[in-house]
C-alpha cells in the first residue's frame, strides 16, 4: 500500500483522495507528524476548485465527510491527538455550519475527556484550548442561515451550558473565568429569554465583573483603567438584565419575555380583585352625573 501511495503521490500530488490514503497509512504507523501534513493538505486541497476533465471533482460537503472520517478512523486507533487535528482542520475549512458546529461538539467532548486525565499543570492548557472552540462556535450559530429557530436555540444552550461549567473550573485563574462567562452570556443571547435564561446571564456578568476586579487588582497601573471599563460595561448589562427581570410582564402582546408569567399575574390579579369590596356602581353613577354638572369637585369624585 505504501508503494502505491507513493506511486500515486508521484502521478498526482493534488488529489484529495491520494492525501487521504497518505494519512491512513500515518495513522496505522502511528506518526503524528505526518498525518496531520496529510490532513492539513486535504484541508487545503478541499477549497480548491478542480478544472481538469479528466479528475475527479471533489464537493465541500465530501471533504467534509472525510475529514470527519479521518477523526474516526484517528479515533478507532487510538491517535486522540490526531482525531483533534482533523476536526480542526474540518472546522477551519468547512463552509458548511453543520459540519462546523458537529466538528466542534467533538472537540469539546475530547477536551472534557481529556481535563478527567490530566494533571493539575496540564489543566490551563486544555482550557485554552477549549476557548477558541466555544469562540468559533458562537460565530458560527450567530451567522447560520439555514438554521431553524429551534436548532440554533438548541446549538446555543448546549455551547452556552459548556462555557458555564468551563468557567466554574477556573476559580485559579480570574482571566479565563470572565472569558467563559462573556461567553456564556453571548451564547445566551442565541436562546429564547426566560426567567431562568436572564438568571443565569445576570450571575454570567456579575461574575465577569468580578473576575475583571480581581484582574485589575494585580494588574499595572496603566492598564487598569481598561479592566475597569469592562467592569462598568458588564455591570451596565447587568442591570439592563435586572430591569427585565423587574419587569411585571402583565402585557400579552409582543414583545411579551414571559407569555406564561404574564397569564398567572392576570390571574392572581383578577382573584384578588374579585375578593375586594364590590363598588357600588349606582352610587359612583350619582356621583360622576354630580361631577359632570359641576356639582362635584373631581377630588371628591376621585375619592
Amino acid at each position: 500500500a505504501k508503494e502505491a501511495i507513493k506511486e500515486a503521490e508521484r502521478c498526482d500530488p493534488e488529489s484529495i483522495f491520494t492525501q487521504f490514503s497518505i494519512y491512513k497509512i500515518a495513522v496505522q504507523e502511528n506518526n503524528v507528524e505526518k498525518a496531520a501534513e496529510a490532513l492539513n493538505a486535504v484541508g487545503r486541497l478541499s477549497k480548491t476548485s478542480v478544472s481538469s476533465e479528466d479528475r475527479l471533482l471533489v464537493s465541500e460537503s465530501s471533504a467534509s465527510y472525510l475529514l470527519s472520517l479521518a477523526a474516526q478512523i484517528a479515533l478507532e486507533n487510538g491517535g486522540q491527538e490526531t482525531a483533534i487535528k482533523a476536526l480542526e482542520v474540518l472546522c477551519e475549512n468547512s463552509k458548511d455550519e453543520g459540519h462546523v458546529l458537529m466538528g466542534l461538539r467533538c472537540l469539546v467532548r475530547l477536551v472534557f475527556s481529556a481535563l478527567e486525565k490530566s494533571a493539575d499543570e496540564l489543566r490551563d492548557l486544555n482550557m485554552d484550548v477549549l476557548l477558541p472552540y466555544l469562540k468559533l462556535a458562537l460565530q458560527t450559530i450567530s451567522h447560520q442561515s439555514h438554521m431553524t429557530a429551534e436548532q440554533r436555540a438548541e446549538d446555543a444552550n448546549w455551547f452556552r451550558k459548556i462555557a458555564w461549567n468551563s468557567a466554574l473550573q477556573c476559580e485559579s485563574s480570574p482571566d479565563r473565568m470572565r472569558d467563559f462567562f462573556v461567553l456564556s452570556y453571548q451564547l445566551s443571547l442565541l436562546c429564547p429569554p426566560d426567567r431562568t435564561l436572564l438568571l443565569g446571564q445576570r450571575t454570567c456578568l456579575l461574575m465577569a465583573a468580578a473576575a475583571s476586579l480581581e484582574l485589575c487588582r494585580k494588574s499595572p497601573h496603566s492598564i487598569q483603567a481598561e479592566e475597569l471599563t469592562l467592569v462598568l460595561e458588564h455591570i451596565q448589562a447587568c442591570w439592563e438584565v435586572w430591569k427585565t427581570l423587574k419587569a411585571s410582564a402583565l402585557a400579552m402582546e409582543p414583545p411579551a419575555y414571559f407569555p406564561l408569567l404574564c397569564k398567572k399575574a392576570l390571574r392572581v390579579a383578577l382573584s384578588l380583585h374579585k375578593k375586594q369590596p364590590q363598588a357600588d356602581l349606582k352610587h359612583c353613577r350619582h356621583r360622576y352625573t354630580a361631577y359632570k354638572y359641576n356639582t362635584l369637585p373631581l377630588k371628591q369624585l376621585l375619592e
